[in-house]
């Protein structure tokens, strides 16, 4: 799989699970599938980066780069809602970030940080 192969499905994962996030049979008390905590900013936020996810699948350089920001972005977010580190800022709850999310984003994190600084720039011949 190449970096470019990986935006695309990824981009298509998150988007999915975007718009899951607003099918009411699948949200239990703010978590979907009664497991992710999810609310509708976080929706949004899975929606956004699945398009830019997809956007991104069409060329090699612009695949590495979401790669790499989206391997960014879910590691801090994962080790964030992880360790449950509390903050003083009023946004803290905005978006839930704990619980098996965190597990998710790391895993996530940790496959697109290969996409973004290891994977081959080819696919195999």
């Amino acid at each position: 799989m190449t970096s470019r192969q990986f935006a695309q499905v990824f981009g298509a994962i998150y988007l999915i699970v975007g718009f899951l996030g607003f099918v009411p049979p699948l949200v239990t008390n703010g978590a979907l599938l009664g497991i992710f905590p999810i609310n509708y900013l976080h929706d949004f936020v899975h929606i956004i980066l699945g398009i830019w996810g997809l956007a991104s699948a069409g060329s090699m350089a612009r695949a590495v780069m979401f790669a790499r920001a989206f391997a960014v972005i879910l590691l801090v977010l994962g080790v964030y809602g992880l360790f449950g580190w509390s903050s003083p800022l009023p946004t803290d709850n905005l978006v839930p970030v704990g619980g098996y999310d965190s597990i998710l984003h790391l895993g996530s994190g940790i496959i697109a940080a290969y996409f973004g600084w290891g994977a081959p720039s080819k696919a195999p011949a």
